[in-house]
């Protein structure tokens, strides 16, 4: 009886095409994860920075009453400030809204992105957008995005598991067949937790 040896394996046209079809397969489906997250993040960045612009606009049209009781009802209905907002006078000082600090605004009329302590203390991303009134105040809306970095986070490790590439750059291990059957699941989680909110309500 014969035995083949593992360098002999190794060195058989088969073994060497299937190897070929894994290292083909792999490098697909990393290059297609890669897409879809181009272009469902890019889907999740544009809607709240359109919610930004069309909630500003909105809000910039408020007499100096309507927009102080808008501003003191929203923070009553966003106790974990998810959508902080603020009100400043010309001078910078607080006048309404759970934001107190104008020198979070790093420019106007335009998404920019910045960091706020949470409820927890930790720091949470967040979106926001700066607009200065007809009477020189300064009006900030701003959404907490850390749903769209988790989706961030979830699709590169995917595509790292796809190519093969743990987060330490090694080989992916076993654990990688466990993110690849809840991958589908937390994807769908943080798509739909970002798209359900409803921007400023």
């Amino acid at each position: 009886m014969s035995s083949v040896h593992l360098s002999d394996i190794r060195r058989t046209t088969s073994f060497r095409l299937a190897v070929l079809f894994l290292a083909v397969f792999g490098a697909t489906g990393a290059l297609l994860i890669g897409y879809l997250y181009w272009q469902t993040a890019g889907y999740l960045s544009s809607r709240v920075d359109a919610a930004l612009v069309e909630q500003t606009a909105r809000w910039s049209l408020f007499d100096a009453e309507k927009l102080l009781r808008e501003l003191n009802g929203h923070a009553a209905r966003d106790p974990a400030s998810r959508e902080p907002y603020g009100l400043f006078s010309a001078t910078g000082r607080s006048v309404a809204g759970a934001i107190d600090s104008v020198r979070l605004v790093r420019e106007f009329d335009r998404p920019f992105d910045f960091s706020l302590n949470g409820p927890d203390g930790k720091p949470q991303p967040m979106r926001g957008m700066a607009h200065v009134l007809d009477d020189g105040r300064v009006l900030l809306l701003t959404r907490d995005i850390s749903s769209v970095g988790e989706f961030d986070e979830l699709m590169v490790r995917a595509i790292r598991l796809r190519s093969g590439i743990d987060s330490r750059g090694g080989p992916a291990r076993s654990g990688g067949v466990g993110l690849r059957r809840q991958a589908p699941h937390r994807c769908h989680y943080a798509v739909d937790r970002a798209h359900r909110r409803r921007p400023f309500e």
